[in-house]
């Protein structure tokens, strides 16, 4: 478009007559600020597109750069995002999932959608190109079938589409997967209450902020499978458990419920984890700017954002969320807490102490 654009005006130009010239520049000009702005926002998209397609191509030996699991897999443009457009005529379904209030939404690089509650995945979205159908699937644990018909434990998926147009079909999977997933039944109340704690689980905690900031945060969960040439023993995969999005500024979040024994001892994961977080970031800015405008494009377009968001930055370091789960402060735990900031000041890591009220 840009080139036949840039043939006309040549073509005009040629002819020496300003006066034409000027009127062509007028009609190929936005015709008003929103215009201008949508202008800009795709051809920053497209050069970080082809940033992106370069890199990836050369991280991952020159393979597809439409391989699954890439910055540049995700399509604003796939059939999934214009079948649920807002604008358009979705599913009835999809208009109950956006207005539930303990129900949040995500977009995933292959081009699907999960449906969280509470930091459990209660629906995975696909769109099936041959039927030209979307497809929503749910654990058989989650509709009270926790085993196969042969008898066996293993984890299964069921398509679930029809059965969302049932009313109370969401309710019904939301009780199983706080029960089984999130453990919020007597057992588990009977376990906080012995432990002296407020909330045992990091994924809850999550869905609550989530739930909580909805305009704060643009991503969850994010997951980004490295090369073969950057594995490191097992760490095969960067993960991020919130992504921000305030003011224009991106930032990665990782949160810890502050009882986690991982936060002390001789071998510590959190400094590993977060100095690795950090190379990544630095190493991938224009990638997760590409990557997050694409998002934030979708989730507007989808219903999910009432605005669409601009990115004119990033934090080139990750920060650390401490939750205070603890429902007694004793002065083992007072102590516990003041080597572990002891700990992380000495490394140089930001990190945040919240109480878990102040979450909810």
């Amino acid at each position: 478009m840009e080139k036949s654009k840039s043939g006309i005006l040549k073509k005009i130009r040629e002819k020496r007559n300003p006066e034409e010239y000027i009127e062509a520049l007028n009609k190929m000009a936005p015709q008003s600020m929103e215009e201008a702005v949508e202008q800009g926002k795709k051809s920053r998209i497209r050069r970080l597109s082809r940033q992106a397609n370069r890199f990836e191509s050369t991280k991952n030996n020159n393979m597809s750069t439409r391989a699954k699991g890439k910055f540049t897999s995700l399509d604003p443009d796939h059939e999934i995002f214009t079948v649920l457009a807002i604008h358009g005529n979705p599913p009835k379904w999809w208009i109950d999932i956006l207005e539930d209030k303990e129900l949040y939404i995500e977009i995933r690089k292959d081009n699907y959608i999960n449906v969280y509650y509470y930091g459990g995945c209660l629906i995975k979205i696909t769109y099936n190109s041959n039927s030209k159908k979307l497809r929503a699937e749910t654990h058989q644990k989650y509709i009270g079938d926790i085993k196969d018909k042969d008898g066996n434990n293993e984890s299964k998926y069921c398509n679930c589409i029809e059965e969302l147009e049932t009313p109370g079909y969401i309710r019904l999977l939301k009780k199983n997967i706080k029960e089984i997933y999130l453990k919020d039944n007597d057992k588990g109340t009977k376990r906080l209450k012995e432990d002296k704690l407020t909330v045992s689980s990091e994924k809850k905690v999550q869905g609550e902020f989530i739930l909580n900031n909805r305009d704060l945060y643009i991503d969850s969960e994010f997951a980004y499978a490295l090369p073969l040439q950057e594995v490191e023993n097992e760490n095969k995969i960067i993960r991020f458990d919130l992504v921000r999005l305030k003011e224009g500024v991106l930032s990665f979040v990782e949160l810890k419920l502050i009882s986690d024994p991982r936060l002390r001892g001789k071998n510590i994961d959190i400094i590993k984890q977060m100095k690795k977080y950090s190379d990544y970031i630095n190493d991938n800015k224009d990638l997760f700017v590409y990557y997050y405008l694409k998002v934030a494009k979708i989730k507007y377009k989808i219903g999910i954002l009432k605005e669409e968001p601009s990115i004119i930055r990033i934090s080139k370091k990750p920060i650390l969320l401490l939750v205070n789960n603890y429902s007694e402060l004793t002065d083992g735990r007072i102590d516990r807490i003041k080597d572990i900031e002891s700990i992380l000041r000495n490394e140089k890591i930001d990190y945040t102490i919240l109480d878990y009220s102040k979450c909810e």
